[in-house]
């Protein structure tokens, strides 16, 4: 995939790819937040009591408890921005494979199978993404419906309303190390807004 590693070992011919799940994925990635070498996130990470560690759960823990990452500006940007695809990632990965498993042919793909004589392979490989995946296009008729159906109850609306934040209210002014923009700490700013 685009976000994979790529490293060469000594003395071997091709190179090895290390897939963004790895945990070694994020130590290799951004070596400066792992300053004494370990290991990131895995599928198979539990906690201290015996417990599954999600990766939300993990990414969540690294940004508030390690002060470090907050001082490394657009870097911690990064990182949450790969983070999040790597989370997102993960969730296509379990609705694809979900969908493998109980695979149901539609009637509607069946005639078209039948009409124009495809393939019932190329019809198998679809993956459809469910109305909890925002942008699909199911989340999305699912909004517009909503939509329509507020300004049917309730009529069309008389306000548009937009609210914005100031980097320059205390509350975020507080949190910033010096040198440091509002940019540099997204983290604050979500909290305060």
């Amino acid at each position: 995939t685009a976000r994979s590693i790529v490293f060469q070992r000594k003395r071997a011919d091709h190179p090895e790819y290390l897939p963004p799940l790895s945990p070694l994925y994020e130590p290799l990635s951004y070596p400066l937040f792992y300053p004494r070498g370990g290991r990131g996130w895995g599928q198979n990470v539990v906690s201290e009591t015996g417990y599954k560690i999600t990766q939300m759960w993990w990414y969540r823990q690294q940004a508030l408890r390690l002060p470090y990452m907050h001082l490394c500006g657009r870097l911690f940007n990064e990182w949450a921005i790969n983070m999040y695809c790597r989370l997102e990632d993960e969730r296509l990965a379990c609705i694809r494979a979900d969908q493998m498993q109980r695979r149901m042919a539609q009637r509607a793909q069946l005639c078209e199978v039948v009409q124009n004589e495809t393939s019932s392979a190329a019809v198998s490989k679809k993956v459809f993404l469910p109305a909890s995946v925002v942008g699909s296009p199911r989340h999305l008729r699912r909004l517009r419906t909503d939509a329509l159906e507020l300004a049917r109850r309730k009529g069309c609306p008389t306000w548009f309303i937009t609210v914005t934040t100031n980097p320059y209210w205390p509350e975020i002014v507080a949190q910033l190390a010096p040198g440091q923009t509002a940019a540099d700490r997204p983290d604050v700013v979500c909290r305060v807004f």
